[in-house]
């Protein structure tokens, strides 16, 4: 089994590893129909994303023999949980 690395999305690299992502996972799919690029970079970035922008978040990228193969946004919105007293 091949072990997979976890690692926080701290630099440049890893953000554009992890937008482009879907891409490589799906380049066999012939029905994957790729996101807008755009929206897709803007959508993880705090200042463009509203939820984001209130929300404690870290953004993660899971490795397999160094190269990415997963991806995973973590976030607590505390609007929500004030919403919903939780």
């Amino acid at each position: 089994m091949e072990k997979i690395k976890v690692q926080q999305v701290t630099t440049r690299k890893q953000l554009k590893q992890f937008v482009y992502l879907p891409k490589y996972i799906y380049a066999d799919d012939e029905l994957w129909v790729p996101p807008l690029w755009l929206m897709e970079k803007t959508d993880h970035k705090p200042g463009a994303n509203p939820v984001l922008g209130r929300s404690e978040h870290a953004l993660f990228l899971a490795y397999v023999n160094g190269k990415p193969r997963g991806r995973i946004i973590a976030y607590i919105d505390p609007r929500y949980n004030k919403h919903f007293n939780s």
